[in-house]
Formats: C-alpha cells, structure tokens, sequence
C-alpha cells in the first residue's frame, strides 16, 4: 500500500505525539516515585488528646525543607483548633 506524502506525514505526526505523551507520563511518573523516596521520613508531634498531632513528611537529610513542612503543619494545626474551640461553633468554645 503507498501512501501520499500528506498520508505519510500525518502518520507519523500522530505518532511524535503519541510518544510525546507517553514521555510526558514516564516523566510524571518519574517524578512522583521520586518524590515519594524523597518522602518516606516522617516526625511527629504532639498526642490526640493533648491539642492534637501532627505528623510531618519529609527528608531528614534536607532539614531546611523539612523544617517548612513541620511549620506548616504547626500553623494548619493552630488554625483548625481555632475553627473547633472558637465561639459559636456548635461543639465546644474556648474557655
């Protein structure tokens, strides 16, 4: 079967595509496992029934980033007991 030069030039722009996108996964995918791996230490903080715990991903080997998550989760944590314990929120109130 011949195809025309446009036939043939179509064909195989689908398929630069196609491989872009498959390309475009791996590397998404790549970079999610590495993220995990990054990930796999965690710290925590704090008891349930004493104000609440916190737990914090990261790497120990980056301190710096880690230190940001945990500070982050100190200050989301801080914002969701002022949501529970503020006045006229139907559960408890602040004494």
């Amino acid at each position: 079967m011949e195809y025309s030069a446009e036939d043939t030039f179509n064909i195989m722009s689908a398929t630069i595509r196609n491989s872009q996108r498959s390309i475009d996964e791996i590397r998404k995918d790549i970079k999610d496992i590495r993220r995990a791996e990054c990930d796999k230490d965690s710290i925590e903080i704090g008891t349930p029934a004493k104000g609440g715990a916190i737990k914090a991903y990261g790497d120990f080997l980056n301190s710096e980033e880690f230190k940001k998550r945990i500070d982050a989760a100190v200050e989301l944590r801080a914002y969701a007991q002022g949501k529970i314990f503020s006045p006229g929120n139907p559960g408890e109130s602040k004494e």
